[in-house]
Protein backbone atom coordinates (compact mmCIF):
# COMPACT_ATOMS: atom_id res chain seq x y z
CA UNK A 1 0.00 0.00 0.00
CA UNK A 2 2.93 2.73 0.66
CA UNK A 3 4.74 1.64 -2.05
CA UNK A 4 2.07 2.51 -4.57
CA UNK A 5 1.28 5.63 -2.88
CA UNK A 6 2.55 9.49 -3.20
CA UNK A 7 3.99 9.37 0.42
CA UNK A 8 5.20 13.33 0.33
CA UNK A 9 3.85 15.40 3.38
CA UNK A 10 1.39 12.78 4.36
CA UNK A 11 0.37 11.76 7.86
CA UNK A 12 -0.14 7.78 8.87
CA UNK A 13 -1.97 6.87 12.12
CA UNK A 14 -0.61 2.99 12.70
CA UNK A 15 0.40 0.15 12.13
CA UNK A 16 -0.59 -1.28 15.34
CA UNK A 17 2.01 -3.83 15.97
CA UNK A 18 5.81 -3.76 15.98
CA UNK A 19 6.36 -6.39 13.30
CA UNK A 20 5.05 -3.83 11.06
CA UNK A 21 6.88 -1.01 12.47
CA UNK A 22 9.86 -2.00 11.88
CA UNK A 23 9.14 -1.24 8.02
CA UNK A 24 8.44 2.24 8.01
CA UNK A 25 11.70 3.61 8.00
CA UNK A 26 12.44 3.13 4.50
CA UNK A 27 9.62 5.20 3.66
CA UNK A 28 11.35 8.12 5.69
CA UNK A 29 12.85 9.73 2.48
CA UNK A 30 9.53 10.07 0.64
CA UNK A 31 8.48 12.45 2.85
CA UNK A 32 5.86 10.86 4.98
CA UNK A 33 5.27 10.43 8.90
CA UNK A 34 4.12 7.69 10.92
CA UNK A 35 2.25 7.79 14.22
CA UNK A 36 2.79 3.52 15.48
CA UNK A 37 0.67 1.85 18.36
CA UNK A 38 4.19 -0.24 18.74
CA UNK A 39 5.37 -0.46 21.96
CA UNK A 40 8.87 -1.03 21.23
CA UNK A 41 11.16 2.36 21.84
CA UNK A 42 13.92 1.55 19.93
CA UNK A 43 11.61 1.95 16.77
CA UNK A 44 11.02 5.65 17.41
CA UNK A 45 13.03 7.52 15.17
CA UNK A 46 13.19 9.52 11.89
CA UNK A 47 9.50 9.66 10.54
CA UNK A 48 8.08 7.40 13.10
CA UNK A 49 6.71 8.50 16.69
CA UNK A 50 4.90 6.35 19.10
CA UNK A 51 1.80 6.80 20.97
CA UNK A 52 1.45 3.91 23.52
CA UNK A 53 1.96 3.35 27.00
CA UNK A 54 5.75 2.76 27.97
CA UNK A 55 6.39 1.09 31.35
CA UNK A 56 9.80 1.98 31.27
CA UNK A 57 8.92 5.54 31.63
CA UNK A 58 6.43 5.24 34.06
CA UNK A 59 9.37 2.89 35.88
CA UNK A 60 11.86 5.69 35.69
CA UNK A 61 9.34 8.36 37.19
CA UNK A 62 8.54 6.16 39.95
CA UNK A 63 12.32 5.46 40.98
CA UNK A 64 13.35 9.27 40.15
CA UNK A 65 10.51 10.06 42.87
CA UNK A 66 11.92 7.64 45.58
CA UNK A 67 14.65 9.60 48.26
CA UNK A 68 18.29 8.42 47.61
CA UNK A 69 18.91 4.55 49.33
CA UNK A 70 15.33 3.58 49.18
CA UNK A 71 14.63 -0.11 49.57
CA UNK A 72 12.06 -1.41 46.96
CA UNK A 73 10.03 -4.43 46.76
CA UNK A 74 8.21 -5.60 43.73
CA UNK A 75 4.88 -7.44 43.74
CA UNK A 76 4.06 -8.55 39.90
CA UNK A 77 1.21 -10.85 38.67
CA UNK A 78 2.11 -13.75 36.51
CA UNK A 79 0.87 -12.57 33.28
CA UNK A 80 2.44 -11.07 29.91
CA UNK A 81 2.70 -7.23 31.65
CA UNK A 82 4.33 -8.60 34.72
CA UNK A 83 6.65 -10.57 33.74
CA UNK A 84 7.90 -7.64 30.96
CA UNK A 85 7.99 -5.43 34.03
CA UNK A 86 10.06 -7.91 35.90
CA UNK A 87 12.59 -7.94 33.01
CA UNK A 88 13.21 -4.41 32.56
CA UNK A 89 12.70 -3.11 36.30
CA UNK A 90 16.56 -3.87 36.82
CA UNK A 91 18.31 -1.62 34.74
CA UNK A 92 15.90 0.95 35.56
CA UNK A 93 17.32 0.21 39.20
CA UNK A 94 20.71 0.15 38.40
CA UNK A 95 20.25 3.58 36.97
CA UNK A 96 18.74 4.97 40.00
CA UNK A 97 19.60 5.77 43.67
CA UNK A 98 17.28 2.88 44.97
CA UNK A 99 17.90 -1.15 45.38
CA UNK A 100 15.68 -4.15 45.24
CA UNK A 101 16.05 -5.74 48.07
CA UNK A 102 12.97 -8.34 47.09
CA UNK A 103 10.57 -9.61 44.49
CA UNK A 104 7.67 -12.02 44.10
CA UNK A 105 4.63 -12.93 41.51
CA UNK A 106 1.40 -13.82 42.58
CA UNK A 107 -1.27 -15.80 40.06
CA UNK A 108 -4.48 -13.38 39.22
CA UNK A 109 -6.66 -16.00 38.93
CA UNK A 110 -9.88 -14.02 40.94
CA UNK A 111 -12.09 -16.12 38.75
CA UNK A 112 -14.04 -16.87 42.17
CA UNK A 113 -14.04 -13.74 43.60
CA UNK A 114 -17.38 -12.31 42.10
CA UNK A 115 -19.16 -15.46 43.86
CA UNK A 116 -17.61 -14.66 47.21
CA UNK A 117 -18.29 -11.32 47.32
CA UNK A 118 -21.96 -12.19 46.25
CA UNK A 119 -22.01 -14.48 49.29
CA UNK A 120 -20.63 -11.34 51.10
CA UNK A 121 -23.43 -9.45 50.55
CA UNK A 122 -26.09 -12.04 51.33
CA UNK A 123 -24.10 -12.27 54.28
CA UNK A 124 -24.15 -8.23 55.36
CA UNK A 125 -27.78 -8.00 54.37
CA UNK A 126 -28.37 -10.89 56.85
CA UNK A 127 -26.38 -9.32 59.70
CA UNK A 128 -28.60 -6.14 59.24
CA UNK A 129 -31.73 -8.05 59.41
CA UNK A 130 -30.61 -9.96 62.57
CA UNK A 131 -29.10 -6.41 63.73
CA UNK A 132 -32.77 -4.73 63.11
CA UNK A 133 -34.71 -7.48 64.79
CA UNK A 134 -32.15 -8.37 67.33
CA UNK A 135 -32.01 -5.20 69.00
CA UNK A 136 -35.66 -5.16 70.35
CA UNK A 137 -35.99 -9.25 70.71
CA UNK A 138 -36.28 -8.19 74.20
CA UNK A 139 -38.57 -5.29 74.20
CA UNK A 140 -35.28 -3.37 75.63
CA UNK A 141 -36.47 -4.76 79.07
CA UNK A 142 -32.36 -5.29 79.66
CA UNK A 143 -31.83 -1.86 79.82
CA UNK A 144 -34.08 -2.08 82.76
CA UNK A 145 -32.17 -4.82 84.47
CA UNK A 146 -29.49 -2.44 86.21
CA UNK A 147 -32.27 -0.35 87.52
CA UNK A 148 -33.56 -1.70 90.24
CA UNK A 149 -31.99 -1.45 93.81
CA UNK A 150 -32.60 -5.19 94.83
CA UNK A 151 -30.98 -7.69 93.23
CA UNK A 152 -34.22 -9.95 93.49
CA UNK A 153 -36.14 -7.60 91.42
CA UNK A 154 -33.34 -7.54 88.96
CA UNK A 155 -32.97 -11.24 88.81
CA UNK A 156 -37.06 -10.94 88.02
CA UNK A 157 -36.26 -8.47 85.28
CA UNK A 158 -33.21 -10.65 84.38
CA UNK A 159 -36.13 -13.61 83.55
CA UNK A 160 -38.20 -11.23 82.06
CA UNK A 161 -35.88 -10.69 79.31
CA UNK A 162 -34.95 -14.28 78.79
CA UNK A 163 -39.32 -15.07 78.48
CA UNK A 164 -39.68 -12.21 76.05
CA UNK A 165 -36.67 -12.94 73.75
CA UNK A 166 -37.46 -16.76 73.60
CA UNK A 167 -41.36 -15.54 72.93
CA UNK A 168 -40.49 -12.96 70.06
CA UNK A 169 -37.85 -15.45 68.58
CA UNK A 170 -40.67 -18.28 68.26
CA UNK A 171 -43.52 -15.53 67.01
CA UNK A 172 -40.86 -14.35 64.61
CA UNK A 173 -39.72 -18.14 63.19
CA UNK A 174 -43.82 -18.64 62.69
CA UNK A 175 -44.49 -15.78 60.71
CA UNK A 176 -41.57 -16.80 58.67
CA UNK A 177 -42.55 -20.42 58.46
CA UNK A 178 -46.30 -19.49 57.34
CA UNK A 179 -45.62 -16.49 54.86
CA UNK A 180 -42.64 -18.84 53.56
CA UNK A 181 -40.27 -15.86 54.09
CA UNK A 182 -41.70 -13.43 51.94
CA UNK A 183 -42.32 -10.81 54.14
CA UNK A 184 -38.36 -10.16 54.01
CA UNK A 185 -39.87 -8.20 50.75
CA UNK A 186 -41.06 -5.70 52.95
CA UNK A 187 -37.23 -5.02 53.85
CA UNK A 188 -35.61 -5.67 50.42
CA UNK A 189 -34.19 -8.84 51.59
CA UNK A 190 -35.21 -11.00 48.89
CA UNK A 191 -32.19 -12.78 48.81
CA UNK A 192 -32.82 -14.56 52.29
CA UNK A 193 -35.88 -15.41 51.15
CA UNK A 194 -34.64 -19.26 50.68
CA UNK A 195 -32.82 -18.82 54.32
CA UNK A 196 -35.07 -17.11 56.32
CA UNK A 197 -34.83 -19.53 58.61
CA UNK A 198 -31.40 -18.00 59.62
CA UNK A 199 -32.63 -15.57 61.01
CA UNK A 200 -34.52 -16.33 64.12
CA UNK A 201 -31.37 -18.19 65.52
CA UNK A 202 -29.46 -14.88 64.92
CA UNK A 203 -32.25 -12.92 66.65
CA UNK A 204 -31.88 -15.40 69.55
CA UNK A 205 -28.23 -15.12 70.38
CA UNK A 206 -27.86 -11.47 69.06
CA UNK A 207 -30.36 -10.74 71.58
CA UNK A 208 -28.94 -13.16 74.61
CA UNK A 209 -26.14 -11.85 74.58
CA UNK A 210 -27.14 -8.17 74.92
CA UNK A 211 -28.74 -9.69 78.14
CA UNK A 212 -25.75 -11.13 79.39
CA UNK A 213 -23.99 -7.92 79.12
CA UNK A 214 -26.23 -5.93 80.98
CA UNK A 215 -25.99 -8.81 83.62
CA UNK A 216 -22.49 -8.24 83.64
CA UNK A 217 -23.13 -4.40 84.32
CA UNK A 218 -25.70 -4.61 86.88
CA UNK A 219 -23.17 -6.64 88.88
CA UNK A 220 -20.38 -4.52 88.20
CA UNK A 221 -18.02 -6.79 86.56
CA UNK A 222 -16.68 -4.08 83.97
CA UNK A 223 -13.73 -6.33 83.31
CA UNK A 224 -15.72 -9.29 82.22
CA UNK A 225 -18.26 -7.47 80.05
CA UNK A 226 -14.94 -5.95 78.18
CA UNK A 227 -13.55 -9.55 77.44
CA UNK A 228 -17.09 -10.72 76.63
CA UNK A 229 -17.43 -8.56 73.89
CA UNK A 230 -13.37 -8.87 73.10
CA UNK A 231 -14.29 -12.92 72.82
CA UNK A 232 -16.98 -12.27 70.73
CA UNK A 233 -15.74 -10.00 68.32
CA UNK A 234 -12.10 -11.89 67.92
CA UNK A 235 -13.91 -15.17 67.68
CA UNK A 236 -16.47 -14.37 64.73
CA UNK A 237 -13.45 -12.84 63.19
CA UNK A 238 -11.06 -15.50 63.11
CA UNK A 239 -14.45 -17.85 62.34
CA UNK A 240 -15.25 -15.91 59.29
CA UNK A 241 -11.52 -16.00 58.24
CA UNK A 242 -11.03 -19.36 58.49
CA UNK A 243 -14.76 -20.77 56.98
CA UNK A 244 -14.44 -18.03 54.28
CA UNK A 245 -10.81 -19.37 53.32
CA UNK A 246 -12.55 -23.05 53.23
CA UNK A 247 -15.41 -22.35 51.34
CA UNK A 248 -16.94 -18.55 51.27
CA UNK A 249 -20.70 -19.29 51.56
CA UNK A 250 -23.66 -17.17 53.19
CA UNK A 251 -24.08 -19.96 55.56
CA UNK A 252 -20.91 -20.87 56.69
CA UNK A 253 -20.02 -16.91 57.64
CA UNK A 254 -23.24 -17.57 59.36
CA UNK A 255 -22.02 -20.27 61.58
CA UNK A 256 -18.94 -18.11 61.91
CA UNK A 257 -20.89 -15.68 63.38
CA UNK A 258 -23.11 -17.71 65.69
CA UNK A 259 -20.19 -19.85 66.87
CA UNK A 260 -18.45 -15.95 68.14
CA UNK A 261 -21.50 -15.83 70.34
CA UNK A 262 -22.01 -18.91 71.40
CA UNK A 263 -18.49 -19.11 73.04
CA UNK A 264 -19.06 -15.88 74.39
CA UNK A 265 -22.70 -16.75 76.06
CA UNK A 266 -21.01 -20.33 77.15
CA UNK A 267 -18.37 -18.32 78.78
CA UNK A 268 -20.10 -15.36 80.53
CA UNK A 269 -23.51 -16.88 80.75
CA UNK A 270 -23.18 -17.94 83.91
CA UNK A 271 -21.34 -14.99 85.58
CA UNK A 272 -24.33 -12.57 84.20
CA UNK A 273 -27.09 -14.37 86.36
CA UNK A 274 -28.36 -12.54 89.21
CA UNK A 275 -28.65 -14.48 92.26
CA UNK A 276 -30.02 -13.74 95.26
CA UNK A 277 -30.08 -15.42 98.92
CA UNK A 278 -33.35 -13.61 100.04
CA UNK A 279 -36.80 -15.24 98.13
CA UNK A 280 -38.89 -12.91 97.45
CA UNK A 281 -42.03 -14.26 95.59
CA UNK A 282 -42.79 -11.06 92.73
CA UNK A 283 -45.09 -11.40 89.65
CA UNK A 284 -43.31 -11.39 86.18
CA UNK A 285 -46.33 -9.44 84.91
CA UNK A 286 -45.74 -6.87 87.56
CA UNK A 287 -42.25 -6.19 86.69
CA UNK A 288 -43.11 -5.93 83.10
CA UNK A 289 -46.02 -3.62 83.67
CA UNK A 290 -43.18 -1.53 86.26
CA UNK A 291 -40.79 -0.99 83.20
CA UNK A 292 -43.75 -0.61 80.44
CA UNK A 293 -41.66 2.39 79.38
CA UNK A 294 -38.77 0.45 77.86
CA UNK A 295 -41.39 -1.43 75.44
CA UNK A 296 -43.25 1.90 75.14
CA UNK A 297 -40.33 4.22 74.46
CA UNK A 298 -37.28 3.22 73.65
CA UNK A 299 -38.46 -0.12 71.23
CA UNK A 300 -39.31 1.74 68.58
CA UNK A 301 -36.97 4.70 68.80
CA UNK A 302 -33.58 2.07 69.37
CA UNK A 303 -36.14 0.43 66.28
CA UNK A 304 -35.74 3.59 64.05
CA UNK A 305 -32.34 4.20 64.92
CA UNK A 306 -30.87 1.09 64.02
CA UNK A 307 -33.36 1.03 60.65
CA UNK A 308 -31.67 4.28 59.51
CA UNK A 309 -27.91 2.71 60.03
CA UNK A 310 -28.88 -0.03 58.12
CA UNK A 311 -30.79 2.08 55.63
CA UNK A 312 -27.72 2.20 53.31
CA UNK A 313 -27.56 -2.03 52.90
CA UNK A 314 -31.64 -1.96 52.38
CA UNK A 315 -31.05 0.15 49.18
CA UNK A 316 -28.24 -0.97 47.93
CA UNK A 317 -29.85 -4.69 48.04
CA UNK A 318 -33.15 -3.07 46.23
CA UNK A 319 -31.54 -0.81 43.27
CA UNK A 320 -28.22 -2.87 43.07
CA UNK A 321 -27.12 -6.53 42.73
CA UNK A 322 -25.58 -8.81 45.82
CA UNK A 323 -22.12 -8.46 44.59
CA UNK A 324 -21.91 -4.52 45.02
CA UNK A 325 -23.31 -4.98 48.52
CA UNK A 326 -19.92 -7.13 49.26
CA UNK A 327 -18.35 -4.50 48.31
CA UNK A 328 -19.97 -1.67 50.29
CA UNK A 329 -19.39 -4.41 52.76
CA UNK A 330 -15.66 -4.64 52.68
CA UNK A 331 -15.33 -0.99 51.74
CA UNK A 332 -17.44 -0.06 55.08
CA UNK A 333 -15.20 -1.98 57.27
CA UNK A 334 -11.81 -0.88 55.91
CA UNK A 335 -13.24 2.14 57.25
CA UNK A 336 -14.68 1.39 60.55
CA UNK A 337 -11.52 -0.17 61.70
CA UNK A 338 -9.89 2.65 61.98
CA UNK A 339 -12.42 4.48 63.71
CA UNK A 340 -13.13 2.09 66.10
CA UNK A 341 -9.66 2.33 66.99
CA UNK A 342 -9.53 5.62 67.42
CA UNK A 343 -13.03 5.58 69.60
Amino acid sequence: FLTNQDLSGKIFIGPLNSVDSELLHQFCSKGAVFFSFSSTTTLAKNCVFLINFFPENELKTIFNFFPNNSKVALLYPENEYGFEINSIIDNIADQSNSIIINRASYNKDTTNAPEAIKELGKYQLLISVITLLGVVSCFKYEMAIVLPQKDYTAGRVYRLCLYALLVFCIVLTCIFYYTGGYLLEWINADSLITNYWLIPIGVFFFGLFEIIKYGLLRKKLFNEFSKARLYQVLITQLSMIIFGYINPTLLSLFFAFIFGQLISTILFFNKSIIRTKKIQIINISEVALRFKKFPIFNTPMVFSNTLSNELPVFFLATYFSSEQLGYYMLANRLIIIPMNLIG
